[in-house]
């Protein structure tokens, strides 16, 4: 006697709450939404994203996020201090430009990552692509331009030559608190610390904190830009130590729900309204 044929198909997990079902060739594809919090909601072109789980994501990542960002940015600026001792051999070795010109070329094209009105187009670009990033771009452009900002109030109160502009067979600290008239009447143009490099791990730690799985890159072009600025010849290694510590400790006060964080929530969240966050709304939504 002939047994019947058994055709065995593997068995699909639990999904979305309901019971696992023997699949079928007939049974309907999976449905996007069913992965979590970025699902898939075409309709409207958000990608799907649940906005109210996308925030509760956010804050809890920005309040792990404080202590590391303090102590990184304490590490930045400790580092700077022995980083006196090594400053003007490293700034003559690329005033005599030594590098070769593809690792230049390369960090050339980086050095406008650290550049205000290219984050700032990098961040529009963001915005029209995932909408639902929109309101946490507000705490991402923050932290960039207020890292710059910082850096550049600092400039003011500790005026640097530049080691294109410096001496360099003269001691490293005669670099600092230089007259106006040897910057051409700009204190704005001096050295310490470096407004690019503070803005770049601003912009980095902002897009790490949106896109954790690509925060390896957005820290290595971040570095590439501190040693662009050393290797043109306008900073030396303690501007963009310092300046990476302002980055970090800025960042740690807009995540910090002691400071600038619970601004920032209330902003993300529209006054308590997830929907705003870019999901569809009225008719469309409960759909």
């Amino acid at each position: 006697m002939t047994r019947p044929t058994v055709h065995a198909y593997p068995v699909q997990p639990e999904v979305c709450g309901s019971a696992a079902e023997p699949e079928s060739r007939n049974a309907e594809p999976l449905k996007p939404e069913c992965f979590g919090v970025i699902g898939a909601r075409e309709r409207n072109g958000t990608a799907g994203i649940d906005p109210s789980g996308l925030f509760q994501v956010h804050q809890l990542r920005a309040e792990q996020q404080v202590w590391k960002l303090i102590w990184l940015g304490i590490i930045f600026l400790t580092l700077a201090i022995p980083a006196l001792a090594v400053d003007r051999t490293l700034a003559q070795w690329c005033v005599l430009d030594y590098l070769p010109d593809l690792p230049r070329k390369t960090l050339d094209a980086c050095e406008p990552f650290g550049d205000a009105l290219t984050n700032l187009i990098i961040m529009i670009a963001i915005a029209i692509i995932v909408p639902v990033y929109r309101r946490a771009l507000i705490r991402v452009g923050t932290i960039t331009l207020g890292a710059g900002i910082l850096a550049n109030v600092v400039k003011y109160l500790i005026p640097r030559l530049r080691p294109r502009e410096f001496d360099l067979s003269l001691p490293i600290l005669e670099s600092f608190f230089a007259d106006s008239a040897d910057m051409a009447g700009d204190p704005s143009s001096a050295s310490f610390p470096s407004g690019h490099t503070a803005a770049a791990v601003g912009f980095a730690i902002g897009l790490s904190w949106l896109w954790p799985e690509g925060r390896y890159l957005f820290w290595t072009v971040a570095a590439l830009v501190a040693c662009q600025r050393m290797e043109a010849g306008a900073h030396f290694l303690s501007d963009v130590l310092v300046a990476a510590g302002i980055g970090c400790l800025v960042a740690a006060a807009c995540f910090s729900s002691r400071l600038l964080g619970p601004v920032f929530r209330w902003a993300e969240s529209s006054g308590g309204r997830a929907d705003s966050l870019g999901a569809p709304r009225g008719p469309a939504a409960q759909q």
